[in-house]
């Protein structure tokens, strides 16, 4: 859903839901084959090359484009679990302290 939202927030002329559920998948295993580090790289190819194929109408789409927006995407949210990890960690920790006397008294 999140690369069929992206192509058509960003371009008139997109693959339709139907196409991205093809495509989308072949992509994202082509990004899990262990050929580059995290699939990066062959994840934008794959779905480069699929933008290509698969709309059968002419279009202007650039799956490069579409791929990267949607990396950045991915490590932006990874970024903000980060923080919202970090700020709670003193919680956690005593929540486990709090527990483990609780635990000692029984």
């Amino acid at each position: 859903m999140a690369l069929f939202l992206i192509s058509s927030g960003m371009f008139e002329h997109s693959p339709t839901l139907r196409e991205h559920l093809i495509l989308v998948p072949l992509g994202m295993l082509a990004g899990a084959l262990p050929f580059t580090p995290a699939g990066f790289g062959a994840f934008e190819w794959a779905i480069d090359q699929l933008y290509r194929i698969v709309p059968v109408g002419a279009s202007n789409v650039s799956g490069i484009l579409i791929a990267l927006a949607y990396r950045l995407m991915t490590i932006l949210v990874a970024a903000i679990g980060v923080v919202v990890y970090w700020m709670g960690r003193g919680e956690v920790r005593q929540l486990l302290k709090q527990a483990e006397q609780e635990a000692d008294l029984l």
